[in-house]
């Protein structure tokens, strides 16, 4: 709470119209929600969680789907092994210093395809400086051509890496507190079904695998639900410091998690799992 009003009063002396933390925790959120609307304003936003019920593995995961979406997934699958794609997980610790460099050069070409204002909120500095700072939390998403030599990978128990020259496509993963989380992504060439398979499907595999409670895979993509990530509905908190233009934010936000919140409703409907008896 003390550094928040700190932080606060930075934003005010700095000439900042307000300060906003996104995604705040939801026992903080509530805290904070608490003191009232003349401090925070509450905005109530859909997001994606995958949640592990205790699936055995991958396969028994997608045994609690529909035919139909099982089938397909398994197609998307097949169709990228087909192409000689292996998907693995590698820690940030077991991987070459190369790997946070492709990343930024990935993460980049995502972003090109959407033009400078669509997604791209770091800098290049960011994965610089990132291997100091996230190293232990940091887990990649790795997909690889098999037949070749993995550039710095190794296993957890010090085994060679997967084949391929270097990896073709990366995802950014944190772990921590038994959560898994997904953010930003890219690769050297466009293959069918590669996004999901290295940002759904193998992060799924290896939180089931670790135990994990659920892995947050990011915004946007109504093609979440259908594999699977359930539309929740989670807290942000905003400090407008010109009343008027917090008053107006106030009655925009009351319509905005109303319709946030009508969304995810529509989207849990896109659900894969079979219906229950």
């Amino acid at each position: 709470h003390a550094l928040i009003e700190a932080v606060a009063g930075l934003a005010r002396d700095g000439g900042y119209s307000a300060l906003h933390l996104q995604w705040a925790h939801p026992p903080f959120a509530e805290a904070r929600a608490a003191e009232g609307p003349s401090r925070w304003l509450a905005w109530r936003r859909q997001a994606y969680r995958w949640e592990n019920q205790a699936y055995p593995d991958f396969e028994g995961y997608l045994d609690s789907f529909s035919k139909n979406m099982r089938r397909n997934v398994k197609r998307e699958q097949a169709g990228l092994a087909e192409l000689g794609i292996e998907i693995r997980v590698v820690p940030a610790a077991d991987a070459s210093p190369r790997y946070w460099a492709l990343m930024a050069d990935y993460y980049e070409r995502t972003n090109g395809k959407f033009g400078p204002w669509a997604a791209q909120f770091l800098p290049r500095a960011f994965f610089e400086l990132a291997p100091r700072y996230l190293g232990p939390y940091a887990r990649f998403s790795a997909a690889f051509r098999a037949g070749g030599r993995d550039a710095g990978a190794v296993g957890p128990a010090g085994a060679a890496g997967p084949p391929g020259d270097e990896p073709v496509a990366l995802a950014l993963l944190m772990e921590g507190g038994g959560r898994l989380w997904g953010r930003y992504w890219g690769a050297r060439e466009d293959l069918p079904g590669l996004h999901f398979d290295v940002c759904y499907y193998r992060p799924i595999a290896y939180a089931i695998e670790r135990g994990l409670q659920s892995f947050d895979p990011g915004m946007g993509g109504d093609h979440k639900a259908r594999r699977g990530f359930k539309a929740v509905v989670a807290p942000s908190l905003h400090r407008v410091f010109d009343r008027r233009l917090a008053a107006l934010f106030g009655r925009a936000l009351k319509e905005a998690s109303a319709a946030e919140e009508a969304f995810a409703a529509e989207l849990n409907r896109e659900l894969p799992f079979k219906a229950r008896s």
